[in-house]
C-alpha cells in the first residue's frame, strides 16, 4: 500500500476540478408542504411558485358531484 494519495494515484502535480458558483438554493434544499388530507409534498425550493400553486389548487380541488 503506497504511503501518500499522490504515491496511490501515480500523479506528482495537484489535478483541479472545475467548480461553478451560483448563488441559486443547494440542489438538496428542499421545501415541504402540507395538504388538508395530511399528505406531505416535498419539493426542490428551486419549484417556480406559479407551478406549485396549480399543483396545491388541483390536489386540493374536491371532485364536483
Amino acid at each position: 500500500m503506497a504511503g501518500t494519495i499522490s504515491e496511490r494515484d501515480g500523479e506528482s502535480s495537484p489535478s483541479f476540478v472545475p467548480v461553478v458558483v451560483s448563488d441559486q438554493p443547494k440542489s438538496d434544499t428542499s421545501i415541504a408542504i402540507e395538504l388538508v388530507g395530511g399528505q406531505v409534498l416535498k419539493l426542490p425550493a428551486s419549484t417556480p411558485a406559479a407551478w406549485l400553486a396549480e399543483l396545491v389548487l388541483a390536489l386540493e380541488a374536491r371532485p364536483e358531484r
